[in-house]
């Protein structure tokens, strides 16, 4: 933690503590001088009394992460006014510190500090500038003129642009980087050398003479045009390598010369074919007639086999509510048949006798 740089700590967060954080935490330890860390480096130990926010802003800069509210932080004492508790030095130049509230700072219920909101104002009017001064309960913050303080001075939310300008005064202080023109260059380029000497002096070499290399003695004849040498197209070129590689006669065709030469192919081939003796011709005539039976047996066979095929019944399917169905289809039949018979055998009479009313 010693060695931590603020730089990598604030490169994308920005200081900015609360009320209670800096009563409790930041003012205690600016008071007894232990180390914030890298902290230290954006809060500054000066005497901000009589100074003006523009002095300020083109002296110090603002924090990381907070250039366009101008955020700045100072460990400072508000001196007292002639010696008085309750009365403090505000005046800056021909302006003065407003104070415009003071807020009680608690907590877990006990009040543990305060902060006062100020305003810089000129000649009655607000220049845009603000500040936030907080004070701790600790006797050690009481000295001798005054009291220690923790301030952050910023830039109002609707600051005027005059303000914002002086917030940016502090590039001015910043060195800014040698601009490289035309005149920097001729400043710099190198004179020009003397007029050589007509007998200058042989310079001496500051590196060791390398060791002598003895070359075979060979001359090498020179050529009187070196380009004519080697000058030739292509078909030459392919043209001087076929004859010297192929043999007197030879053409440069693959398949002309192994359909047109088979005696240089198939020469040790042909030299070695034996013709059989009687005894091996029988018996390759015998195996072969035995081959020629078999295979007419065994047409003859699937064919006796295809005139004898009989096809297999047809398979029949039989439903089960088939049966119960016919035996009801009868009984309703019969019903019919009987009803008919009794109208027949009682005559019409009877039809619309009460009885068969309902």
């Amino acid at each position: 933690m010693e060695g931590l740089d603020v730089d990598d700590v604030f490169h994308h967060y920005r200081l900015s503590p609360t009320e209670v954080e800096v009563v409790t935490y930041y003012l205690p330890r600016l008071l007894s001088g232990e180390t914030l860390h890298g902290v230290d480096k954006l809060i500054h130990r000066v005497n901000i009394s009589g100074c003006e926010p523009k002095d300020l802003a083109a002296r110090y800069a603002p924090v990381p992460q907070a250039i366009s509210s101008g955020d700045r932080f100072f460990f400072t004492t508000c001196k007292s006014k002639n010696g008085s508790k309750l009365q403090s030095v505000r005046g800056a130049g021909g302006s003065t510190w407003t104070i415009q509230k003071t807020k009680e700072i608690c907590h877990a219920g006990v009040k543990v500090g305060e902060v006062k909101n100020l305003s810089f104002k000129k000649k009655g009017k607000s220049t845009g500038w603000v500040m936030e001064e907080y004070r701790c309960l600790l006797p050690e913050a009481t000295v001798s003129d005054g009291v220690k303080v923790f301030c952050k001075m910023h830039l109002a939310q609707h600051a005027p642009d005059a303000a914002r300008q002086e917030s940016e005064a502090y590039k001015l202080q910043q060195p800014q980087p040698e601009a490289v023109t035309q005149s920097t260059h001729a400043q710099k380029r190198p004179a020009t050398a003397a007029a050589a000497e007509p007998h200058p002096a042989p310079a001496t070499s500051s590196f060791t003479a390398a060791a002598p290399v003895f070359l075979p003695d060979e001359s090498v004849p020179e050529a009187d045009d070196d380009m004519a040498r080697f000058c030739c197209t292509i078909d030459e070129l392919l043209g001087s390598q076929a004859e010297e590689n192929l043999p007197v006669g030879a053409t440069n065709s693959i398949e002309q010369n192994f359909y047109l030469e088979p005696e240089g192919l198939f020469a040790d081939a042909a030299e070695e074919i034996v013709p059989l003796e009687a005894d091996e011709l029988e018996f390759l005539r015998t195996f072969l007639d035995e081959e020629a039976e078999e295979s007419t047996n065994d047409k003859s066979s699937i064919a006796q086999d295809v005139g004898t095929y009989k096809p297999p019944p047809p398979i029949i399917f039989h439903d089960p509510f088939e049966a119960a169905w016919k035996a009801e289809e009868a009984l309703e039949k019969e019903k019919r048949c009987n009803a008919a018979a009794n109208l027949h055998a009682g005559g019409h009479s009877n039809f619309f006798s009460p009885a068969s009313v309902y």
